[in-house]
């Protein structure tokens, strides 16, 4: 059975204003944050929306549920070359 390692960085910006994060923003932090600059060996592809909290995401075997708030989506394939015989990463970027 495939594993599936989900890793929710969430990043919540807290300010006197409710601020919405875009997803250039989002794909910024998991460059940097997430991925350390090294892009050239993996593959990131994201959700085109902001997925609400609790969204059911169908993978290839399963299903997993996102956090409790509005987030964007990220799925990392870190070894894309390996035929999805392999861990991928979620990553959840929401902010309010």
């Amino acid at each position: 059975m495939k594993r599936i390692f989900i890793i929710f960085y969430l990043i919540l910006l807290s300010c006197s204003l409710i601020a919405q994060i875009t997803r250039e923003e989002a794909l910024k932090i998991v460059k940097t944050e997430i991925l350390g600059d090294d892009t050239l060996k993996v593959n990131v592809y994201g959700s085109k929306a902001i997925l609400p909290g609790k969204s059911t995401i169908a993978t290839m075997n399963n299903s997993i549920v996102s956090p409790d708030i509005s987030a964007w989506m990220f799925f990392i394939d870190d070894a894309s070359f390996q035929n999805w015989s392999h861990p991928v990463r979620f990553v959840f970027i929401g902010g309010k």
